[in-house]
């Protein structure tokens, strides 16, 4: 899963970066990170061989972060995408959680 969550300055992005820290020291999980002064990029991959619930755990908690130092809730809207193959499979489980995945227009 991915998800790219924008910022006001690049204090919030580093307030983010160090609550992401302390969130994958818990978790033991470190997702791929990617940011500039007002962005990060958070791919979350599975843990094994498919997306599990630990995995949409993880990043409600990570949306919960962004949340808190934004000020403001993050938008469904938010892009977050995953590769084609997998939207049959996830497609249930992304009905009821808070990353929504990018589909083909229907």
């Amino acid at each position: 899963m991915f998800r790219r969550f924008d910022f006001s300055s690049y204090d919030e992005v580093r307030s983010f970066l160090d609550e992401l820290g302390d969130l994958s020291e818990e978790e033991g999980y470190y997702p791929d990170l990617t940011f500039s002064r007002t962005y990060v990029n958070v791919t979350i991959k599975a843990r094994g061989k498919e997306l599990a619930q630990a995995d949409f755990n993880f990043s409600a908690k990570v949306d919960a972060a962004a949340s808190a130092i934004a000020g403001q809730p993050i938008s469904r809207s938010s892009r977050c995408l995953v590769p084609r193959f997998l939207w049959p499979i996830l497609r249930g489980a992304a009905e009821s959680q808070r990353w929504p995945l990018i589909w083909p227009p229907v």
